[in-house]
Formats: structure tokens, C-alpha cells, sequence
């Protein structure tokens, strides 16, 4: 009989052999020094804005994995969602995911701490621990009755800002508005006036937004210029960066006012705030800079959501009407909203997400479509390929609500990761869904959505995912409203 020290081994040979190699992986000849990072300059065939579309051209020429080399980082892309759990099953304790290197640098040297979307590691998991309540269903829910008092106001004043033909021209920066007021009630615990009175400042901060994200995602895609001299870019993160900051901590002190009056009331109302106020291992630096990642990563991403939500409404009258009904007979309230509708969203972010992809730099090896992944590769999940291929979704392009209903067929739980997924996932997810869905609700139980032209939209990147020209939609006010 064999000893059993020589079977373990032999097993474990047999099964390490079966496995490919990471120098095997199929992907683009790099090139010294440079590696790939050709491919995505003006010299090569894909830009930034399109990188999705050069994603799925390599998907095409090398299968289910690639291997890519930008620079001296090498990085593998991931097009099938059962190596997509794999990455999140070796992400760690302490994910990791290529940084903002300027931001980071910028906040940590102006406010000596750098917030947790920058970061990695044990500093970046001490300040996740402190937004852990924005996942809580009861916290998100007490919100419920002023978000829903938004987004009746968004819909009614959106009749006013349409032409003599009912049109309403570039609907994303109203949808800015919007969620810049929705999300206004979670971190400063107040209204901003958004959608009628205080217009120039909200103006302002959805102006600073855009200007941040593109910026951001300049100094993310291009050379590091901004270590040798202070580059546009950087100087667009340091102003935008110096206005939120400011915003912050002027309206967190009106927040501290409020506590100290009534603390039984405000913890009622503002159980996010207080969470964070009363928080003694957070400084009062890290306390603004958080409610400004927050504030910030509640606007641009709702916004663009809520637009194509209603773009593929308008342009599948029949759903939208299914949805009108449904909405009718089952309203909308506090952890519930009708299934026809949730399921929309889905299928919103599954055509239209808003991430360019899911990545993490592995914390241990890792078997992906059958070759062998060392630590420390940087791999990117394409979900937003993914979630269009005819293999995981019939019929990809056509937007059916339904294929997220029916429980006998349900999609492949890692085709479509909008929000993320693990301990790094979108920790405002639940109070983006709400947003979006009270929002969409208010819209279509008040206005007929119709296109304006038949041209389809699609998403270019600019640091999220974006649509790629302005939308505009007729709004025709429903009989009785």
C-alpha cells in the first residue's frame, strides 16, 4: 500500500498538473517596457471612451481569458461569471483593487487621511467598518418618507422644464438634480432645494461632480504626469475636492446643532448622521470626508440609472405600461416595491451599468478558466460584456424585465454585479435602489415617457459609465393627474 504522505503528494501532482500555466493564457504579443498599453492609446486601435468595445474585440480573438500587460502590471480579464466568483472567493480580508493614486496622494496631503475609496488594506477595512448602517434595511427605510417627498417633487417640476412640445432636453442633469437632493436628506440631513430654489449651488456641485469623475479617470488611464508637475487633472481633483470638503463640514456642523438640541429626535430622523457624529473612532476630518464620499457617490451613478431606466421605457411603451398598472394596484412602500418594477431595474443595469467592470488583485492563486493565476495578478471581471452574451442571457439586447421574474430561469448570479459584490460592494446600494425606484415610480405614475429620436444610445467610459450623447424625452401628463 502506498504511504500516505506519497498519495497526498502524488494528488495533489495530478491535480496541479492539470492546469494550465499563468504564461499560457492567450492575449496581445506586449511589447518591451510598454506591454500593451499601446492598444488603448491614440496609436491603437481601442480608446478609453470605447474600452469596452476593445474588451469585447479581444474577447473575440482569445476566448473566455485574456492576458494583458499594461506597463510592467500585468492583469488578466475574466468573460466567464463562473471565474468571476473565483476572483471574489480570493479577494481576502482586505480587498485590493488598483487605486486612485492622485486622489490618494491629494487627501492625504491636504487632510492627512484618504477615505475608503482610494485605499486598501487595514486603514481602508477600520473606515469601511464606520458605513456598515448604509446596508441596514431599517436604516435605509427610515429614510423612506422624505425620499419619497424628492421624488414627488422631481416629478412635478418637470413638467415646467419642457419646451412647447413637451420635450425635456438633456434628462440626466435634471436626474442630477435629483439624486444630488435624495441623497442630500441621507448626509447632511436636510434638503438642499434643489429641484426649485437654490438652483446656482446645486448647479455648481453637479458641475464640480462631473468635472471630478472625468478628471479622476484621466489621471486613472494616463501616464502619472501629475507626480511631476501639478497637471490640469490634478488641479481639477484639488478644487473639486476643497468644494465638497467645505460643503461638508459647514452643513455636518448645522447636523451637530441638531443633536445636541434634541438627540432622541435626531437619531429618529437621521440615523445615518448620528451614527457617524457619534462615532468615536472616527476624527472629525475622517467624519467629512466620508459623508463626502457618500454625498459623491450618490449623485452621478443614480442620476445616469434613472435616465436609462426611463430611455428603454420610452422605447417599450408596452412595459411602461405594464409597470403604470402595476403600480396602480400594488403601491409602492417602505421594503417593497412590485416585482415588474425591481425586476426592471435589474434589467436596466444589466444593459446599461454604470461600472465599466469588477476587479480585484488576488490575494492568493487562483484556477480561472483552467490556468493557474499567481497572487498578486490584477483581474477585471467584463460584466458589462458579459451581461449582454447570448450564453447567459436569451435574446441579450432586448430588454425583458421578465427573464428576473421568472424563478425557473433566473440569470447566472454573477453575469450582472452592478453594485459589486463582498466587502467591497457598493455599501449605498440599498439607498440607490430606493432613490431610483421612488423616483422612476413618482415619473411614470404621473407622465406617458415617450423618445424623442429612434437612435440607440450606448455607454462610453469616462470613469464610470456614461450615455454617450444627451437624452431627451416627451412627457405627455397622464389623464387625471
Amino acid at each position: 500500500m502506498r504511504p500516505l504522505g506519497l498519495f497526498r503528494h502524488g494528488g495533489l501532482c495530478r491535480n496541479y498538473c492539470t492546469h494550465k500555466r499563468y504564461e499560457e493564457i492567450p492575449g496581445p504579443q506586449p511589447l518591451p517596457l510598454v506591454g500593451n498599453a499601446l492598444l488603448f492609446s491614440p496609436l491603437g486601435p481601442y480608446n478609453i471612451p470605447r474600452l469596452l468595445d476593445g474588451f469585447a474585440d479581444l474577447h473575440r480573438q482569445y476566448g473566455e481569458i485574456v492576458k494583458l500587460k499594461m506597463g510592467n502590471t500585468p492583469s488578466v480579464l475574466l468573460f466567464n461569471p463562473n471565474d468571476i466568483k473565483t476572483m471574489f472567493d480570493h479577494e481576502g480580508k482586505y480587498p485590493q483593487r488598483p487605486t486612485f493614486d492622485a486622489l490618494k496622494d491629494y487627501r492625504k496631503r491636504k487632510y492627512q487621511t484618504v477615505g475608503i475609496v482610494p485605499d486598501n488594506g487595514e486603514e481602508w477595512y477600520r473606515m469601511r467598518q464606520n458605513v456598515q448602517v448604509l446596508l441596514k434595511l431599517k436604516t435605509v427605510h427610515s429614510y423612506w418618507n422624505r425620499q419619497q417627498a424628492v421624488a414627488e417633487e422631481f416629478s412635478a417640476c418637470l413638467l415646467p422644464k419642457t419646451n412647447a412640445d413637451g420635450v425635456i432636453k438633456d434628462f440626466v442633469q435634471h436626474a442630477f438634480q435629483y439624486s444630488l437632493e435624495a441623497i442630500g436628506v441621507i448626509c447632511y440631513g436636510k434638503r438642499l432645494n434643489c429641484l426649485s430654489a437654490n438652483l446656482l449651488e446645486c448647479d455648481a456641485i453637479v458641475k464640480a461632480n462631473v468635472q471630478f469623475l472625468k478628471a479622476l479617470g484621466e489621471t486613472f488611464h494616463q501616464p502619472p504626469w501629475w507626480k511631476l508637475w501639478r497637471t490640469k487633472s490634478y488641479k481639477i481633483i484639488e478644487s473639486t475636492q476643497d468644494l465638497m470638503m467645505t460643503n461638508a463640514i459647514k452643513y455636518l456642523e448645522e447636523a451637530r446643532q441638531k443633536l445636541k438640541q434634541n438627540p432622541a429626535v435626531f437619531l429618529e430622523e437621521d440615523p445615518i448622521l448620528c451614527h457617524l457624529l457619534e462615532n468615536d473612532n472616527l476624527s472629525a476630518t475622517e467624519k467629512n470626508l466620508l459623508v463626502t464620499e457618500m454625498f459623491q457617490g450618490g449623485i452621478d451613478a443614480t442620476g445616469t440609472v434613472v435616465t436609462m431606466m426611463l430611455y428603454e421605457f420610452a422605447r417599450n411603451p408596452q412595459i411602461q405600461a405594464a409597470v403604470y398598472d402595476d403600480l396602480i394596484v400594488n403601491k409602492l412602500r417602505p421594503g417593497y416595491a412590485p416585482p415588474l418594477l425591481r425586476a426592471c431595474l435589474k434589467e436596466t443595469l444589466r444593459l446599461h451599468p454604470t461600472a465599466g467592470g469588477t476587479s480585484r488583485i488576488i490575494s492568493s492563486d487562483a484556477i480561472l478558466s483552467g490556468y493557474r493565476v499567481p497572487k498578486g495578478t490584477l483581474v477585471v471581471g467584463v460584466t458589462p460584456i458579459i451581461s449582454r452574451m447570448d450564453r447567459y442571457f436569451s435574446n441579450p439586447l432586448k430588454f425583458n424585465p421578465w427573464r428576473f421574474i421568472d424563478k425557473k430561469v433566473l440569470p447566472h448570479p454573477y453575469a450582472s454585479v452592478p453594485f459589486g459584490h463582498g466587502a467591497r460592494m457598493c455599501p449605498g446600494r440599498r439607498l440607490a435602489e430606493q432613490e431610483i425606484l421612488l423616483g422612476i415610480a413618482e415619473i411614470v405614475l404621473k407622465y406617458e415617457v415617450h423618445p424623442v429620436t429612434s437612435r440607440d444610445i450606448f455607454m462610453v467610459l469616462d470613469l464610470n459609465l456614461v450615455p454617450s450623447e444627451p437624452i431627451d424625452f416627451r412627457l405627455v401628463v397622464r389623464r387625471g393627474c
